[in-house]
């Protein structure tokens, strides 16, 4: 028969209290030495046991306005236990503060340690997250649904390790994953060691033969992340920091058989994400030590002497890294026949900068202008598509030279529009006119200004198509005709004297003028 027992269909069924603080209202003891029999729920100091739906099996309370707890629990194991055969093992709700608090004192222990151990795929359909270590979610507006801090000057707040990634962010309408910084930059990406994917990038050229490779390196790579405990973790990062910080203690087991364990290639991996993002990873080689966004066979792990010691560029959006033979520090792909998308985009004032050499696989095409402080070396041919071989020149004072006008050289040495006919001092005509642009410009100049500026520089076309600006009255021109300066400022005029035509020739007509002034393509070659 029990010590106590109580029962009654309208009262509590036992009812026990004391004044004394220093004393428990019901104490429960069980002073037995051996485990209860498998499957048993004896053994217990205290056992409650309700079937009222809603109702709890012990249900702890303290009335005081701010200090204690409701119920209190300490054990070798564990200070409080829950199971539940198809809801939640352990349940927290407040009103005012955290659901749920945590702590640990122990540098080797986590505050919050959370296992889901099963090996299967989850099935269920509805739209919730399944199969997760920890879920957090909220409603708060701007809140985050997991959020994580480290307050001491080294560490990262959120730690993943995962053999396809080690940290995935996905968001239905905004960013995927975001990153800000006020002193450093918002993302680092590190890779080291030797990858099969990265070798085999680097060999090819075709976009649709680098997606269809990286489909088959996720396929075929034989190297796996293996699973770690929390001690082989600890001694592989404690093997892994400076010798300054080990102290005394000494490589695990564990952490030496992993060691050894290591492959001597990096897997490679690259799979299609749920957001419709391309990602790719490679663990850490042998001889490599881990940073963040690495994953080695023991997972990813921040090497802190890299962190530390590593000089960093500061300011940046992303800033990637590697140590990968024909690796990217930073790598973008699209899908093949995706003609309008690109697999890196920059914006701004300066949308992209270089520091090293550049090395393109296909065509390059360039909107806006193009400047370059060394040499030009092509391999192939050159095709402008520019119509004249042009050069600037300096305007004569108060000289305004618009496209088309026919230009000699003054006494000074700078250019203005030609009054007279037949002058031996014709440099060409300016470029620009009509349709045709120059293919080639010589002695371009930062101070270059607009034509018509008296005060600046002017394009000269010496040699190739021009139109020009051609005065008739003189003569009717033909096609083939050759043309020289006229007594019309600024015009050409067919060269009809040929005893005064050497050295004053501009070129050849390439369409008829019968009478007037127009613009007519010339072939310009100055004779």
């Amino acid at each position: 028969m029990p010590g106590a027992f109580g029962t009654t269909s309208n009262d509590d069924g036992v009812h026990a209290s004391t004044k004394s603080r220093s004393k428990s209202g019901v104490f429960g003891s069980n002073e037995a030495k051996t485990a209860p029999p498998a499957g048993s729920s004896g053994g217990a100091g205290v056992f409650g046991l309700t079937g009222v739906p809603g109702a709890a099996g012990v249900m702890g309370g303290n009335d005081h306005a701010a200090k204690g707890v409701g119920v209190q629990g300490n054990g070798p194991e564990a200070g409080i236990s829950g199971f539940s055969e198809a809801g939640a093992g352990v349940r927290g709700h407040s009103a005012h503060s955290s659901g749920g608090e945590l702590f640990a004192h122990d540098p080797n222990a986590s505050a919050l340690l959370a296992i889901n151990d099963a090996t299967t795929g989850w099935t269920a359909t509805d739209s919730s997250p399944h199969g997760t270590g920890v879920c957090g979610v909220t409603t708060v507006p701007r809140a985050a649904g997991v959020f994580g801090a480290n307050n001491s000057s080294t560490g990262v707040g959120i730690q993943g390790n995962g053999a396809e990634a080690g940290l995935s962010g996905y968001s239905q309408t905004g960013s995927g994953a975001r990153a800000f910084s006020l002193l450093s930059n918002g993302i680092e990406g590190f890779a080291e060691g030797g990858s099969r994917f990265g070798s085999l990038l680097g060999g090819l050229g075709a976009r649709e033969s680098t997606v269809e490779a990286a489909r088959r390196a996720a396929v075929t790579a034989d190297a796996r992340v293996q699973a770690v405990s929390s001690d082989g973790l600890d001694a592989l990062m404690d093997a892994d920091a400076p010798a300054s910080g080990r102290g005394n203690r000494q490589e695990s087991a564990e952490a030496r058989t992993i060691s050894r364990a290591r492959p001597d290639h990096l897997q490679a991996s690259l799979r299609m994400a749920d957001a419709g993002q391309w990602l790719a990873q490679a663990p850490v080689g042998r001889s490599n030590r881990m940073s963040i966004g690495v994953h080695s066979p023991a997972g990813s792990l921040i090497g802190l002497h890299d962190a530390v010691a590593a000089a960093r560029p500061k300011g940046n959006g992303v800033w990637g890294h590697t140590k990968v033979h024909h690796g990217s520090g930073v790598f973008g792909s699209v899908e093949p026949g995706l003609t309008d998308s690109a697999g890196i985009t920059g914006v701004g004032t300066i949308a992209g900068q270089f520091f090293g050499n550049v090395v393109a696989t296909g065509s390059v095409r360039v909107a806006g202008a193009v400047r370059v402080g060394g040499d030009v070396t092509v391999g192939g041919d050159i095709r402008l598509t520019g119509a004249d071989f042009a050069e600037d020149f300096d305007l004569a004072k108060k000289a305004v030279a618009p496209p088309g006008t026919v230009m000699v050289i003054d006494a000074d040495g700078g250019l203005k529009p030609s009054a007279s006919a037949y002058d031996k001092a014709v440099a060409g005509v300016v470029s620009g006119a009509g349709s045709y642009r120059p293919g080639i410009v010589l002695d371009d100049r930062a101070d270059n200004a607009d034509p018509s500026d008296d005060t600046g520089r002017v394009t000269v076309a010496l040699v190739g198509k021009v139109y020009c600006q051609v005065d008739a009255s003189h003569g009717a021109v033909e096609v083939g005709d050759l043309l020289t300066t006229s007594p019309t400022p600024g015009y050409a005029m067919k060269a009809a004297d040929a005893t005064r035509a050497f050295g004053s020739i501009i070129g050849k007509a390439l369409k008829p003028l019968a009478s007037g002034q127009g613009l007519l393509p010339v072939l310009v070659a100055l004779q």
